[in-house]
Parts: C-alpha cells; structure tokens; sequence
C-alpha cells in the first residue's frame, strides 16, 4: 500500500531542498494512521 501527497503540499523543507511524497506501508496501524493525519494537517495548512 502506498500513500502520497503532491507538490502542492507544504512539506518542503526549504533547509534541506527534499520533499518526501511518496510513502510504502506494509500495514496501517494506529501509529501510521496518526502519523498520515499528521502529514495531511500540515500539508493542508
């Protein structure tokens, strides 16, 4: 399963010139699952 965000999200890390936007899940726990919201709330704002 993977999960990934665009361009568009606001992850960039302008000090370290990467974005990561693509993630591979081998199950989605809570953990993960709080993790992507996280991920999401961020990237949304």
């Amino acid at each position: 399963m993977t999960f990934g965000l665009s361009e568009d999200a606001h992850l960039f890390d302008e000090g370290e010139g990467m974005q990561p936007t693509p993630f591979a899940l081998r199950e989605l726990t809570a953990a993960e699952e709080a993790q992507i919201a996280a991920l999401v709330k961020t990237a949304a704002s």
